[in-house]
């Protein structure tokens, strides 16, 4: 899998959520490169964001259930971008056999491709990305399969 451009120098933090939310990538990257949901689970730990520890595929199952009012569904990938540029703390995901994936949106990706919001993942048996556009996170054939979900409280 090829790198992603990197963020321009001159692309603002647009909240200081989002800064936190970044910082808190940053620190836990190295350490969880290998493991999506240890990650998602580290940075949200640090965040203060509920959310227990999971694999993918059940994280994913708990936030998108109806009976959790603390996540909703964000539509469109550039919806979920303009959520994490203002500070709320955005996954994006899918459910797979036998392993699901998840990521943390950081904020939008402005270039030609304006299509993919930019994060940071761990990837299993693989390593996974720092500051990356989404369409590295997930395979091209399941794009149109990845949700988005934010957490309901800005950071």
């Amino acid at each position: 899998m090829s790198q992603s451009p990197p963020l321009k120098e001159k692309d603002p933090i647009r909240s200081a959520g989002q800064g936190r939310i970044i910082n808190a990538c940053e620190k836990h990257w190295n350490a969880h490169k290998n493991n999506c949901s240890g990650f998602v689970n580290a940075v949200a730990d640090q965040l203060g964001v509920p959310l227990p520890r999971m694999q993918a595929n059940q994280i994913i199952d708990l936030i998108s259930t109806w009976k959790t009012i603390s996540w909703w569904k964000v539509g469109l990938p550039m919806e979920a971008a303009a959520y994490a540029e203002n500070g709320y703390f955005v996954l994006a995901c899918l459910k797979d056999s036998p392993y699901g994936h998840v990521a943390i949106v950081t904020s939008g990706y402005k270039p030609d491709n304006g299509r993919y919001p930019r994060g940071y993942w761990g990837t299993l048996n693989s390593v996974g990305e720092k500051n990356g556009t989404m369409n590295y996170s997930f395979r091209k054939t399941d794009e149109h399969k990845v949700a988005y979900f934010r957490y309901m409280h800005k950071l």
